[in-house]
């Protein structure tokens, strides 16, 4: 008998354990997915939060400078690759812990793959 059954006086079955368990770890991992998606969805459609707007801005600029080329540019292919709607912004939780650097050269490689050398 498992040790919380027989606390409980053998009341409820190790299955009944299990399921209580893992449907309450899934409801818990569905809230949270839905609380991402929801993130998600605001971002897909196009609004930013001050600080997403902010790291774009920044992203563009440093691409900018480490390419030698203007910021207009660079906003030029990120618009005609959807680099910001598909990559910046839906990431943004994760890039703007990286360096700088290895930002610049995520987006390089974004570049490459769809074409556009920088």
């Amino acid at each position: 008998m498992p040790p919380i059954a027989a606390a409980l006086g053998a009341r409820i079955s190790q299955s009944e354990i299990l399921s209580c368990f893992i449907g309450n770890f899934f409801e818990k991992l569905v809230d949270e997915c839905n609380h991402y998606r929801g993130d998600y969805e605001r971002k897909e459609r196009g609004s930013m939060d001050q600080d997403t707007f902010s790291f774009v801005i920044y992203m563009i600029h440093a691409c900018a400078n480490h390419w030698e080329q203007t910021p207009s540019e660079v906003y030029k292919n990120m618009k005609s690759t959807n680099c910001i709607k598909d990559f910046l912004v839906p990431n943004y939780e994760i890039l703007h812990t990286q360096s700088t650097k290895y930002i610049v050269e995520d987006i390089k490689e974004y570049f490459n793959v769809r074409g556009i050398s920088v």
